[in-house]
C-alpha cells in the first residue's frame, strides 16, 4: 500500500458526505473513504446512525454498539478486499458515534491496525489478547467528561492514565491497546513529538 487508507465513521445523524469534506485536507497524504453509518438517522433529517440513540441508557448503549459491530465488519472486509490490502492497514478514523464504533472494533479484537477516536467513548466491553496492540489515537477536549470518565473507567477493564492538562502516551492494562490523549488545540500542536505519525498511519 503506497498511500495510507483512511475509512471515516461520521456522527450521529451526519453522512460520509459530511465527514468526507471535513477531512479533505487529509487527501493530501492520504486516501480517504467516508462510510455511511448503516441506519437512517430515526432523530429526523437525512442524515445516518451506526446505532439508534432514541431511548439509549447506560445499560443499553453497549448491546447496540455490539450490534451494529458486525456489519460495520462486513463493510470494512468488503472495502479491504476491493483495495487489495489486508484490513488491518486500515486507519478507522470515528468521530462522536463512529468513533465509539472504531473503539468497540479495537475492544473487541476485530480491528488490530491504527483507530483515531475523536470525541469518542468506549462502550463495548473489552475482550483481553495477546500479540501487538493496536494504535488508538484518543482526541478529546478537557470539557469532555464522558471520554475522560468512559476511557479510564471500562468497567475495570481497561484504565489509562494521565492528566487532563497534558497530553501524554499512555497504556491500557489490556495488551491490545497503546494509546495517547490529546486534549485541544494544545494537544494537537504537540501530537508529533509525542505520538509519531507514522505508529497511526503507514506508509
Amino acid at each position: 500500500m503506497t498511500r495510507p487508507l483512511i475509512v471515516a465513521l461520521h456522527g450521529v445523524g451526519s453522512s460520509a458526505r459530511d465527514m468526507a469534506a471535513a477531512l479533505s485536507p487529509l487527501r493530501a497524504v492520504a486516501d480517504v473513504v467516508a462510510l455511511d453509518g448503516g441506519d437512517p438517522f430515526d432523530g429526523g433529517g437525512s442524515g445516518r446512525q451506526w446505532f439508534s440513540v432514541h431511548g439509549v441508557t447506560e445499560a443499553n448503549r453497549s448491546r447496540r454498539v455490539l450490534d451494529a459491530v458486525p456489519p460495520l465488519l462486513d463493510r470494512l472486509d468488503r472495502l479491504a478486499a476491493e483495495r487489495g490490502v489486508a484490513r488491518e492497514d486500515l486507519v478507522l478514523l470515528g468521530f462522536s458515534q463512529g468513533a465509539i464504533m472504531a473503539l468497540a472494533m479495537v475492544a473487541q479484537g476485530l480491528h488490530p491496525g491504527p483507530a483515531i477516536a475523536i470525541a469518542g467513548r468506549l462502550a463495548a466491553p473489552v475482550i483481553p489478547a495477546g500479540g501487538d496492540p493496536a494504535t488508538v489515537l484518543l482526541v478529546h477536549d478537557s470539557d469532555d467528561v464522558y471520554a475522560g470518565r468512559a476511557i479510564r473507567s471500562g468497567q475495570g477493564e481497561a484504565r489509562c492514565r494521565g492528566s487532563q492538562r497534558e497530553p501524554r502516551p499512555d497504556r491500557w492494562r489490556q495488551p491490545r491497546y497503546r494509546a495517547c490523549h490529546l486534549y485541544g488545540n494544545r494537544g494537537l500542536a504537540r501530537r508529533d513529538r509525542l505520538f509519531p505519525a507514522k505508529s497511526l498511519i503507514k506508509g
